[in-house]
């Protein structure tokens, strides 16, 4: 996922148009932001050395920010996963506001 907003924001760049740094990272899952941020580091978190050392450096670079989210928060859940009726309209609410004649 970072890779594809580094090449997406490299596509901006080209076109002459400025991007807001850092850019924000919301994660659901706070194992991984911990190991972006640096606040753990042990003996089990070995075979994903690679791909914290990466995060790490975009971090330290200013390039992205990682931050905990809730997964009830997580609005992309709606791309990505089946919600029940009311997770999805209230989703589609925050995306894409709420219709007054619809009701």
């Amino acid at each position: 996922l970072i890779q594809d907003i580094l090449f997406a924001c490299e596509i901006v760049k080209s076109l002459g148009l400025k991007v807001k740094l850092p850019m924000k990272a919301a994660i659901d899952n706070s194992g991984t932001v911990f190991l972006a941020n640096g606040w753990s580091i042990g003996g089990r978190t070995r075979h994903v050395e690679v791909k914290t050392n990466f995060l790490r450096e975009m971090k330290e670079t200013g390039m992205f920010e990682f931050q905990w989210i809730s997964t009830q928060d997580k609005k992309a859940d709606v791309f990505t996963k089946n919600v029940g009726g009311p997770e999805y309209n209230r989703f589609c609410e925050k995306l894409c506001g709420s219709d007054e004649y619809y009701k």
